[in-house]
């Protein structure tokens, strides 16, 4: 009974080991945010719409305000070339904070 609970627990202490390791890291995980934000704001400042677009999924939603949500990259599309098109709008993010989950599948970012 000793040598099944020994063994117990140490396939428990490997199943928890297994289960908390994380496939990458937090810090270039957030490295890699900032430089895309650092990309985008590139982009949106030349005013390129196809590269702009190219930064949403599919399926992705556009949310700004006064404007109608944009479903789908067709609609972010039109609604992005819309946005560039207006000299008097000027668009650029600065995250303050990028918080990524341990296990990397997850992260999001505050700031102006």
């Amino acid at each position: 009974m000793k040598r099944i609970m020994k063994l117990l627990c140490v396939s428990m202490a490997i199943a928890m080991a297994v289960g908390c390791a994380r496939g990458g890291d937090t810090q270039m995980d957030a490295q890699a945010i900032r430089d895309t934000e650092k990309q985008w704001n590139m982009d949106f400042a030349s005013k390129d719409t196809d590269k702009l677009v190219a930064y949403y999924a599919d399926d992705a939603v556009l949310m700004a305000p006064t404007i109608a949500p944009s479903v789908g990259r067709e609609s972010i599309r039109a609604t992005l070339h819309q946005m560039v098109s207006d000299p008097a709008l000027t668009l650029k993010f600065s995250a303050a904070t990028i918080d990524v989950a341990k296990s990397g599948d997850l992260a999001y970012t505050r700031g102006a």
